[in-house]
């Protein structure tokens, strides 16, 4: 690439770099290149619990946070990533999955069920080296729904106690689930999709 480049321009290619480079400093130098005073932030999952609004925010200095509307400090920080699984709050508990990595093999990993509770600030690890998505919990406070990929490569609903142990675990025949959500106590209705 670098033959090309100097065979092409004429120019030596490490010359071009290191005054490109000097250039560019000079550049961020500029007062149009300086730090913006508006600070970069990302939100997400809009929660309203007992008439309180809660949601989920990151910057560039810290983690994803558990935030209570007009509050500058997060209530708890958490490691989740909202690109790829949902949370849930309900009467002051907040259930989600945190992105592990397996400690033994490379290729494998985990998502893990979590709760905190907001009034007492216990957190615990409801479910180990699962791959649990979409937390949320029951009408009846009783219960975590989560979309569940099994250890045999199968897309099922796990039902979890508050304790961390699953009750059920539902599959639709050559169907995979991507998100369910509680309908009632008793019912859910799940989103699924025919595999290719």
């Amino acid at each position: 690439l670098t033959n090309s480049f100097e065979a092409i321009t004429g120019i030596d290619f490490e010359r071009f770099y290191k005054q490109t480079m000097i250039d560019l400093k000079f550049a961020w130098k500029d007062e149009q290149f300086r730090k913006s005073k508006n600070k970069y932030s990302e939100s997400y999952y809009p929660i309203i619990d007992q008439e309180k609004l809660y949601y989920v925010k990151k910057d560039l200095d810290s983690f994803w946070g558990l935030y209570k509307f007009g509050s500058a400090k997060p209530i708890i920080e958490i490691d989740i990533k909202p690109e790829i699984s949902r949370i849930d709050l309900k009467n002051d508990l907040l259930v989600y999955t945190q992105f592990l990595p397996s400690p033994r093999y490379a290729f494998q990993s985990y998502n893990d069920l979590f709760s905190y509770n907001i009034k007492t600030k216990e957190k615990k690890h409801l479910i180990k080296n699962q791959r649990l998505y979409h937390p949320q919990i029951s009408p009846k406070n009783d219960r975590i729904l989560a979309v569940k990929f099994a250890k045999n490569n199968v897309w099922g609903l796990s039902i979890i106690d508050l304790e961390g142990k699953e009750l059920k675990f539902i599959t639709i025949e050559d169907e995979t689930i991507s998100q369910a959500v509680w309908m009632s106590d008793n019912k859910v209705i799940a989103i699924v999709q025919k595999p290719d």
